[in-house]
């Protein structure tokens, strides 16, 4: 009996170490198969049975691309993309054996189609928009992707023109065309330069400083325009050392001159109208007192003109007169037929600015020397930056 029992103790620790070894060998078979498929999922890969696929998720790391495509437009990280308007369609689909929980786009949740397919409509500002792509599976990010899309909106500059004209005086004999010049100026600018003009015919003196002063509590953009025109008498004061020009109830026996408007006080209103752009004409005796210096000052030629060179002519501040003539008088014309200054400026003007549709401020200088009865003059007065010009751009 010992004998016997000896050999089945032996047989059943046999069977028990042949158990561990099967034990450990299936241990080994599961661990084998698990690291399997993490690489695998690593991979993003499909596997393929006999019986069936088994869709497998990405990694986190995964390219976007290895899991949408984009149709409109093709986007690749850190891509720059200029768009014309402010809405922006970005679409694309999702693609096949993909498992996607949900699609961001700048954190806003997007349908995706049954097909696969989805496709968003993205507001623009102006400048540039930062747009981020992301898949998601129960909370956990697979993919994403960053690019830029640039919008730049239309130009929406304004041009104004303030003109005064004055034909009738009642200390001074009156004139025969001021009025007759500015409306003809007024309607080329409203026609074909897109200006937004006020006449005033015959103003007071007190509706002159009114009416600047309105300007001054305007709100104006970086590329508005504002041009004043004025057209009527001008005195010079010898003793005063002062230029003036006259309103319609201006008084002869104003010694004070408080019924005139001072030149250096109409150049410290203009130039504190909070436009960055203003041309000052005026067409009256004695105009080009406006600048002590009696100086002539045009603009250099400038190869144009692009809308860029136009941003870049009007990120300047302008301060830019022209007056008819130096210290003299001026000639009104023949009634109904201009002034020789507008003559010369609507001849300006109805040029159009040639074949790209812009006329410079050294353009209409190079019509208005050519006036024979009186040299017009031209110069910059205040806050004016060197380089900077008033421009006429057609519709």
């Amino acid at each position: 009996m010992g004998i016997v029992a000896a050999v089945f103790q032996h047989h059943l620790i046999e069977i028990k170490i042949l158990e561990i070894k099967l034990l450990k060998g299936a241990m080994k078979k599961l661990i084998l198969l698990i690291v399997f498929l993490e690489s695998v999922i690593l991979l993003g890969q499909t596997i393929t049975t006999k019986s069936k696929s088994i869709i497998l998720l990405p990694s986190r790391n995964a390219e976007i691309h290895q899991i949408i495509s984009f149709s409109n437009p093709d986007i690749k990280d850190n891509a720059i993309i200029r768009s014309s308007g402010n809405e922006f369609l970005l679409s694309g689909s999702i693609k096949e054996g993909q498992a996607i929980k949900s699609l961001l786009i700048n954190n806003e949740r997007i349908i995706i189609g049954d097909d696969l397919t989805f496709s968003q409509n993205i507001h623009l500002n102006n400048g540039e928009n930062q747009i981020t792509v992301k898949t998601v599976y129960k909370n956990n990010l697979l993919g994403k992707i960053s690019f830029n899309i640039i919008f730049e909106s239309p130009t929406t500059r304004t041009d104004y023109a303030l003109m005064f004209a004055t034909d009738n005086y009642t200390s001074f004999p009156d004139l025969a065309n001021p009025i007759f010049d500015a409306e003809t100026i007024e309607g080329e600018l409203k026609e074909n330069y897109n200006f937004k003009t006020q006449l005033v015919k015959n103003p007071k003196i007190d509706t002159i400083f009114a009416q600047l002063r309105l300007y001054g509590t305007k709100n104006y953009g970086k590329e508005d325009q504002l041009m004043i025109f004025f057209a009527g008498h001008g005195i010079f004061d010898d003793i005063y050392g002062e230029g003036y020009l006259m309103a319609t109830d201006t008084r002869n026996d104003d010694v004070g001159k408080k019924s005139y408007l001072a030149h250096s006080y109409l150049q410290r209103i203009v130039n504190n109208i909070p436009c960055e752009h203003i041309l000052l004409v005026i067409d009256a005796c004695f105009s080009g007192t406006f600048d002590q210096r009696i100086a002539w000052r045009g603009e250099d030629e400038i190869i144009k003109k692009s809308e860029e060179w136009i941003k870049n002519k009007l990120s300047l501040k302008t301060r830019k007169y022209i007056t008819s003539g130096g210290k003299d008088y001026v000639s009104d014309g023949i009634k109904g037929h201009h002034s020789p200054f507008v003559r010369k400026m609507l001849e300006a003007l109805r040029s159009y600015g040639g074949s790209d549709g812009i006329l410079t401020l050294s353009e209409l200088l190079s019509y208005l020397e050519t006036v024979e009865s009186n040299i017009p003059r031209s110069s910059e007065f205040g806050d004016n930056q060197p380089g900077s010009t008033f421009l006429f751009i057609t519709k």
